[in-house]
């Protein structure tokens, strides 16, 4: 991934940050990073300034969504 892909990741998260709670901006962030594909966590921990691990529990926590919604 370039620095151009980084700076629009950094853009988005600074339009979104002010209204996201701790869990909406690691589900933000890890929706983000696994659109990006590969390295794209690095890329969004590097964007935003979360941590990988927090990036990580962010995809997590929407593979959760997904399973507790197949339940229904």
């Amino acid at each position: 991934m370039d620095a151009e892909t980084e700076i629009l990741v950094r853009k988005k998260f600074d339009w979104l940050e002010p209204i996201l709670d701790e869990q909406a901006r690691r589900l933000w962030a890890a929706a983000e990073a696994q659109a990006l594909g590969h390295r794209g966590i690095s890329v969004v921990a590097r964007a935003t300034g979360l941590s990988r691990t927090t990036i990580h529990q962010g995809v997590k926590d929407i593979e959760g969504l997904g399973e507790k919604k197949a339940l229904e």
